[in-house]
């Protein structure tokens, strides 16, 4: 489906969002009957699924929407009509495993006192989000701290690598 859009003079078109950028293409004979008594409800009932191809918002790669997930998503999950998939698998995943990470570093954080084996859990939470640029690099200083609180300890040299990782990308980008 393509959008016209005129142009009038003396007016200013707004700037494109992030949605106009996301390409949809239904792919023919691909149908999936709904079940309208299964769907949240919505002014505009979806009577059937349809494969879509998208684009990714993160990584701008193509992906399939597939008619079962969508019926998945809208009849068993009951997630709203208007919501959309506009990440493919791999990229949910991600964001999926960093908002675990976040979750599980604030539940550390909260923590009191932390056994030796959560303080390892918080060290690689605090490393996981600075990676994903959740977290500034200043967290790198407590996952030395672990390091130097316990270095023999058996990820140390693990964890020492992919601190190491980052500071090398950190000193390529002021290049």
């Amino acid at each position: 489906m393509h959008v016209l859009r005129c142009r009038r003079r003396g007016v200013k078109e707004p700037e494109p969002t992030w949605y106009d950028t996301i390409a949809t293409v239904v792919i023919e004979g691909t149908a999936v009957a709904a079940d309208l008594t299964q769907q949240t409800e919505a002014l505009f009932p979806v009577t059937h699924y349809y494969d879509e191809e998208r684009v990714c918002l993160d990584c701008k790669g193509r992906f399939l929407f597939y008619a079962e997930e969508q019926k998945y998503w809208y009849e068993d999950l009951q997630f709203d009509l208007s919501a959309d998939c506009v990440r493919c698998y791999p990229c949910r995943k991600i964001l999926h495993d960093q908002e675990a990470a976040k979750r599980r570093y604030d539940a550390l954080v909260a923590k009191p006192c932390n056994t030796p084996d959560e303080e390892l859990e918080l060290a690689l939470a605090r490393l996981q989000l600075v990676e994903a640029k959740v977290f500034s690099e200043r967290q790198l200083e407590k996952v030395r701290a672990f390091l130097n609180a316990h270095p023999k300890h058996e990820q140390a040299s693990v964890i020492r690598s992919r601190v190491k990782d980052l500071e090398a990308g950190r000193n390529c980008e002021g290049i």
